[in-house]
C-alpha cells in the first residue's frame, strides 16, 4: 500500500506506517508518519505524502492539519494530498476552496486551485470562479485550467473573460478549459456558444488545436 522509500525511512526511525483504527478497523496513519509529513523531517514530504494518499480518507487529519501549517511547502503538499484522498474524504473539496480563498501565498493558493481541478465534478466551488481574477499570474492560470475539470454552465463567463488576460498562458488555459466543457453533458451549449462568438486569439488557437488532435 505504500512507497518502499515510505517503507524504508520508517525501518530506519522505527516506526510505523499505519495502524488498524480502533472504531473501523481500516489503516489509519501512524501518528509518527504524520508527524513525520507535517514537521518535514525523515523523508522528503512527496514520499510521505504518497504513503499517507494510499492510506485514504483515514489520513484526512494529517493533510487538514497541513493545510494550516505555518510551513507553505507543507501546505502545498496537502493541498494535493486532499485531491488524492477526495473520494473518501468528502470535505477534501471544502477544505481546498477554504484554502483557495485565504492562503496568503500565491503558491499555495495556485495549489489549491489545481487540486481542485485534479477533484473536478459538476458544480465549480465559488471560491474557484473568483481565483480567474486573483492579482498573481500563477493563481489564474491554475483556476481557468481547473474550471475545464466541472461540469459547470456557470463558469463559461469567467473563462471567456480570460481569454483576453494579459498573461498569454491564462488566455490560452482559459480557451482550452472552454474547449473542454464543450463536450461536457452540462456545460457544453453554453460553452460552444461562447467559442463561435469568440474573436480572441486563445480561442482560434485553442479550437484548431482540438480539431487536429480529434
Amino acid at each position: 500500500m505504500c512507497s518502499n522509500a515510505a517503507r524504508i525511512a520508517g525501518r530506519r526511525c522505527g516506526w510505523r506506517l499505519s495502524e488498524p483504527s480502533a472504531t473501523s478497523g481500516r489503516p489509519r496513519p501512524s501518528p509518527a508518519l504524520s508527524e513525520a509529513f507535517l514537521e518535514r523531517r525523515v523523508a522528503p514530504t512527496n514520499v510521505i505524502n504518497a504513503a499517507l494518499r494510499r492510506i485514504g480518507g483515514e489520513a484526512a487529519p494529517a493533510f487538514e492539519r497541513g493545510a494550516r501549517s505555518a510551513d507553505p511547502i507543507v501546505r502545498v503538499s496537502s493541498c494535493f494530498g486532499l485531491s488524492g484522498i477526495a473520494e473518501t474524504h468528502g470535505g477534501a473539496v471544502h477544505r481546498l476552496a477554504v484554502v483557495l480563498a485565504s492562503d496568503s501565498d500565491a503558491r499555495v493558493r495556485a495549489a489549491a486551485a489545481a487540486a481542485l481541478g485534479i477533484v473536478g465534478g459538476g458544480n465549480a466551488p465559488p471560491e474557484l470562479l473568483a481565483a480567474t481574477t486573483d492579482p498573481d499570474v500563477l493563481v489564474r492560470r491554475s483556476a481557468v485550467k481547473a474550471l475545464g475539470s466541472f461540469d459547470d454552465p456557470n463558469t463559461g463567463e469567467a473563462l471567456d473573460e480570460r481569454t483576453e488576460d494579459d498573461d498569454r498562458e491564462v488566455a490560452l488555459r482559459a480557451a482550452e478549459a472552454l474547449v473542454a466543457l464543450a463536450s461536457r453533458p452540462r456545460a457544453a451549449t453554453a460553452a460552444r456558444a461562447r467559442l463561435e462568438a469568440s474573436s480572441a486569439w486563445a480561442v482560434e488557437y485553442a479550437r484548431k488545436v482540438a480539431e487536429v488532435s480529434a
